[in-house]
């Protein structure tokens, strides 16, 4: 239940911003970690995953979450919701809100392997986008228009 907010894109610079990441070396294993209940808005990458190996991170839910990627001053900057970027199996990505993200709310690449659902996607160029040998499985699913316009969103 946090609210993680990025900074202006004047401040952020080159840098990128991202909610959580999370790197394992070969030698680590990460198993049953969950993102749950909370907003993060003004960002690049919101939950970002990278393994060195298969069976590093597995079991990785993220679920309840609100992904806002507009910064403060209404530049649409966010590139994506979650990025499981290599070897990630075992990802749940469900009952999620993405908006106003430039590249995809969820993307999934290098082997990793993802459930997709139960998610409402809004304003971004890929709802969600698989590349390298990856492995998804969607479905009930809200797919929104895409737009230029922000969508508003508010804690309740």
């Amino acid at each position: 239940h946090n609210y993680l907010h990025g900074t202006s894109l004047a401040d952020k610079g080159t840098a990128i911003v991202k909610g959580w990441q999370a790197s394992s070396p070969s030698n680590k294993v990460f198993n049953n970690i969950e993102i749950s209940g909370n907003m993060v808005e003004s960002f690049d990458e919101g939950v970002s995953l990278i393994s060195n190996k298969i069976g590093n991170f597995n079991a990785v839910y993220v679920f309840n979450n609100v992904f806002n990627g507009f910064f403060s001053e209404g530049t649409k900057a966010g590139t994506y919701g979650v990025y499981a970027k290599k070897y990630v199996t075992n990802l749940n990505v469900k009952h999620n809100t993405f908006a106003n993200l430039t590249l995809a709310g969820v993307r999934v690449s290098n082997q990793s392997v993802a459930t997709i659902q139960n998610n409402i996607f809004f304003n971004a160029s890929n709802n969600y986008y698989l590349d390298t040998k990856g492995v998804i499985t969607g479905g009930h699913n809200l797919i929104g228009a895409t737009t230029s316009l922000p969508l508003k969103i508010a804690l309740i």
